[in-house]
């Protein structure tokens, strides 16, 4: 495959890009159970990243199926946020095989030309990151790191993916501090564990002269969802996929047509008011009536 691919990746194609050669479609269906059991337990959550079979396995499954996530986010903010990142770096802390800044460059390219930093502990997640990025986009400014340099980061645009699931918010906050981004953008599992961690985030950036500009419709008040601990805010997407990872995930009986996840964006404090493309945020639907649909909306004023 040369340069950027404009279609959506085949499982085929990306056989060819990772890291491991498996020997056939059984060795791969293997180590992508043997993940799914790890995520589903919760224990060495951090693993997978340790060879190259679990780490390609990782890939086959997951880079694919959330990529539809960050494109989403993007299509929900307005053309001025959308105008203000693209003239920053992006710093992908936590990389992993490249996931989200490959899906961030099938949305700002071409009129972005800044540079991309990917960011992660394990060399393996590295070199697959590396080896996608530079076959799909040869032509882009990318840098490949396992330590974030805060230097680089300060008023740029610093993405956080599945990070505090891993790390917890208080591992990741001081580091958060160090580098302060322009915006912070992040998605997360949408558990509610995942969402006890993005709330502990939200607070924190609110009383550190940032504001949210998604999903929350008013940045400034407490999440209403605060006292509420059996309740987490997510959202839930329905994408269909290339055929060839239909069909994967029929045979591995793991559905990703839906998925849900947290993702924010958070802003520094600007004298400008950026447009909203939402007044509020659909939180639930209850039932549907004969005429339409009963729902709860989050909505402060």
């Amino acid at each position: 495959m040369k340069g950027r691919l404009s279609k959506e990746l085949t499982l085929n194609q990306l056989l060819d890009l990772t890291i491991c050669s498996f020997k056939d479609e059984s060795q791969y269906k293997k180590e992508i159970l043997k993940l799914q059991k790890t995520f589903i337990n919760r224990k060495n959550l951090r693993q997978y990243v340790f060879t190259p079979e679990s780490v390609a396995a990782y890939t086959l499954f997951y880079f694919p199926t959330n990529i539809p996530k960050l494109a989403h986010m993007w299509n929900q903010f307005s053309l001025s946020i959308q105008q203000e990142i693209l003239q920053t770096n992006f710093i992908d802390f936590g990389c992993g095989p490249g996931t989200f800044t490959y899906s961030f460059l099938k949305q700002a390219l071409p009129s972005w030309n800044r540079t991309v930093y990917c960011v992660d502990q394990s060399p393996l997640m590295l070199q697959q990151a590396e080896r996608l990025l530079k076959v799909l986009y040869p032509h882009i400014n990318s840098f490949y790191s396992q330590k974030l340099d805060p230097s680089l980061t300060k008023d740029q645009t610093l993405f956080l993916g599945q990070c505090l699931n891993e790390i917890t918010f208080e591992k990741a906050w001081p580091l958060i501090q160090k580098c302060d981004p322009l915006y912070l953008w992040v998605i997360e599992p949408g558990t509610p564990d995942a969402f006890q961690e993005v709330l502990k985030l939200r607070k924190a950036l609110l009383s550190h002269s940032y504001e949210v500009l998604y999903p929350c419709s008013n940045s400034q008040n407490p999440c209403s969802l605060e006292a509420q601990p059996r309740e987490w805010c997510h959202q839930v997407l329905y994408h269909v996929h290339h055929n060839s990872y239909e069909q994967l995930t029929q045979s591995l009986k793991m559905d990703r047509k839906k998925s849900s996840f947290i993702g924010h964006l958070y802003r520094k404090k600007a004298n400008k008011v950026f447009e909203q493309n939402h007044q509020a945020t659909l939180f639930r639907v209850f039932a549907e009536k004969k005429f339409g649909l009963l729902w709860e909306i989050c909505h402060h004023n």
